[in-house]
């Protein structure tokens, strides 16, 4: 439906064609520049919600994680239970780089966009921006002329209607002198005069309200192109404003849409792989091996009478004195409880020193000759008198070690000489300079064969392992241990042992891990 120019005047609505009605296009302006700003708060709000959603998850995890280590879960359900916790870290992740990408490549972009496109006015007067104060100058200048025309009409108009009611008034009073025989000849001519006069007027005011109406009518189409061509340069910014909200919304939905990032279906790929790995059989398998029927025992067998030892103690004669009181010994002092040493020579007759062929964790075990043998207890070495459980290395001539029995060391274990060459023998060691030398010229060695055989094993050869991948913390317990974090990646150097340990290489350093907390990678 179209209107036209002379229908314009008297259109009632709030058309936008009255004076000072654009207002509502350049406030439309101002509302773009807001709109922005209401934008980024909008984003920053869901930011915030990414943010302690994450931080719940993670928090939720970790504490899960602690219940689930002591509590009654185990083997492979405890496996894939941790499973359905480390997908909510891996929730935590994927919902912490949204909110990066939300604060990164949306809020950035918004904000650039918003800065290039407006002006904030540093003092503003009824408007926030330069471009809406340009806009409503430009309509006030393409209006102001029809505006006056529209001024001019209204007051022609209202003389017109004045001089119609005057006219109607004098015709009224006309005929009332009329119809009045009271009435002076003189007034009803009066009457008559004033009539015509009004009618003349009335006239004269007709024409010249019907003039103003024939200038603004015929000054109305370039009114309406001037109006226009501002109102569609407002529309064109309007338009470059639209599109880049709707550009703005949609980088919204590809950093929030979670369906199209493969990290989530690799999450719960592998969440549902652990879950199928849980089998009843391994599980109540591994609760009969190590709690149930299948595990070993020592029963009880026949031993035929032997004398024990049943209290070697080495040290000074303090301690021993101390030790004779009740009072526990110091750290040099080294203590055998309950040694069968007959059974101790049979078993150890043919045993070689050489520590290097020793399995470490077979060292680090609780050491145990057979299912009824020897048991030691309470053993400490002093750094300057070294003592084997097997033997006490000696060096001959040629420079090559011996082990022989314990039974060999001295005649009577129990009998006075027997502690007081013990006594002499360590004061001797004590009274030693640094850097002396054996009777070959080999330097006195302090350190255990323990300590030499870990030199040997953990020895970097640089050859490339095996990548893997930490699947729990684990604290290295003595110094011979790796210790590394969940997630991290680091080369397997050795397969595992019958002890379940490994040899790795993490950040240079080479040490040993339990197998069963990586994975191949």
């Amino acid at each position: 439906m179209t209107t036209s120019a002379d229908d314009t005047l008297y259109v009632s609505t709030d058309s936008f064609w009255e004076v000072g009605h654009y207002r509502r296009t350049v406030k439309r302006v101002d509302d773009g520049f807001l709109m922005c700003k209401e934008l980024i708060q909008m984003i920053k709000e869901r930011c915030d919600i990414e943010s302690k959603y994450a931080q719940m998850l993670k928090k939720h995890s970790e504490e899960w994680s602690k219940k689930l280590e002591t509590g009654p879960v185990y083997a492979s359900l405890k496996s894939a239970w941790l499973g359905v916790l480390q997908e909510a870290e891996q929730q935590h992740d994927v919902h912490m780089e949204v909110k990066d990408r939300l604060l990164e490549q949306v809020t950035s972009t918004v904000k650039c966009w918003q800065k290039d496109n407006y002006s904030k006015l540093t003092l503003p007067r009824g408007y926030q921006t330069k471009q809406a104060k340009e806009a409503d100058d430009s309509f006030r200048r393409a209006q102001k002329p029809w505006a006056k025309l529209y001024e001019k009409v209204n007051k022609t108009k209202a003389d017109y209607h004045k001089a119609c009611r005057s006219e109607r008034t004098a015709t009224f009073q006309e005929q009332n002198h009329r119809n009045d025989s009271g009435k002076s000849e003189d007034d009803r001519h009066k009457a008559r005069e004033r009539v015509e006069k009004c009618r003349d007027e009335k006239e004269k005011t007709r024409e010249r309200y019907e003039q103003t109406l024939n200038e603004i009518n015929s000054y109305n189409s370039k009114y309406m192109d001037d109006m226009r061509q501002v109102f569609e340069t407002c529309q064109s910014a309007e338009q470059k404003r639209l599109e880049f909200f709707k550009e703005a919304l949609f980088g919204i939905h590809k950093c929030q849409n979670l369906h199209e990032n493969p990290k989530i279906e690799n999450i719960y790929l592998n969440l549902r792989t652990k879950i199928e790995s849980a089998d009843c059989n391994t599980d109540l398998k591994y609760w009969s091996d190590n709690h149930g029927v299948g595990m070993p025992m020592n029963w009880p067998q026949y031993e035929e009478y032997a004398e024990d030892f049943h209290s070697i103690i080495s040290g000074s004669a303090e301690q021993k004195t101390n030790m004779k009181k009740g009072v526990v010994a110091e750290a040099n002092t080294i203590k055998l409880t309950n040694i069968n040493l007959k059974r101790y020579e049979e078993e150890f007759k043919d045993y070689n020193p050489d520590l290097n062929s020793v399995n470490k964790k077979e060292r680090k075990a609780v050491a145990s000759c057979s299912s009824d043998g020897i048991m030691l207890t309470g053993m400490k070495a002093d750094k300057s008198h070294h003592v084997s459980v097997a033997s006490r290395s000696s060096t001959t001539s040629g420079g090559s070690a011996s082990s022989p029995p314990i039974s060999e060391l001295h005649d009577n274990p129990f009998s006075d000489d027997f502690v007081e060459n013990e006594r002499a023998e360590e004061e001797s060691n004590d009274r030693m300079p640094a850097g002396n030398s054996n009777g070959n010229g080999g330097e006195v060695s302090h350190y255990s064969a323990e300590d030499e055989w870990a030199d040997d094993a953990l020895v970097d050869d640089g050859k490339a392992g095996m990548p893997v991948k930490a699947l729990y913390n684990y604290d290295g317990a003595e110094d011979d241990e790796l210790t590394f974090k969940q997630g991290e990646v680091f080369e397997k150097l050795e397969e595992e042992d019958e002890q379940g340990w490994c040899k790795g290489r993490l950040k240079g350093r080479v040490g040993l891990y339990p197998a069963n907390y990586v994975q191949a990678v």
